[in-house]
């Protein structure tokens, strides 16, 4: 139990205002933070809202001249840049996607090792993939070999029997002629 001199009515009243003192402080506080970040966002508002007057002061003469301009394009110009077009798809046509040919070597290689592939084209459909390699050992270099042999029709791939002479670690070098590019 409190001891104290002052009346019970007083006690309250001073506890009352103590608590509205203290809110008021508190509105204060709130208020004042609220003042002091309206005055510091003010300037970059200022700064974006004359960067957009800037940018539609650049525009508006832009606007204008597309909505002003009439198609000057003729049937002649369209075929020409047609013409030049399907030139170029012809010159693409005989082109070897290296990605999609490495992707399909390095997707059937399972446990084998490969240390250098070399792609060349032979014709404009034929391409010939050199694979150098370590396989751990001699099945999992015929199944890769035979991996290679069915990843496309008409592939055939070339490793010599000499190569299958040790049974672990086996360094390989062999070669894949296919027809079928993408």
């Amino acid at each position: 139990m409190r001891h104290t001199l002052i009346p019970t009515t007083l006690r309250n009243a001073i506890r009352h205002d103590y608590r509205v003192r203290g809110l008021i402080v508190t509105l204060f506080m709130i208020s004042f933070a609220i003042v002091v970040g309206i005055v510091s966002m003010l300037p970059a508002f200022i700064h974006v809202r004359y960067e957009k007057l800037s940018v539609e002061q650049t525009l508006a003469p832009l606007e204008a001249a597309i909505k002003s301009a009439t198609s000057t394009v003729s049937l002649a110009d369209v075929k020409k840049q047609a013409d030049i077009l399907a030139m170029f798809n012809d010159d693409l046509k005989g082109k070897i996607d290296y990605s999609y040919v490495i992707g399909n070597v390095v997707d059937v290689r399972g446990p084998v090792k490969i240390t250098s592939i070399a792609v060349s084209k032979v014709s404009t459909t034929t391409v010939t993939v050199s694979i150098q390699g370590i396989a751990p050992n001699r099945e999992a270099l015929l199944t890769f070999k035979s991996r290679l042999e069915n990843a496309a029709v008409g592939n055939r791939v070339e490793l010599p029997i000499s190569q299958l002479a040790k049974s672990s670690n086996i360094p390989f070098s062999l070669t894949v002629s296919s027809k079928s590019i993408k």
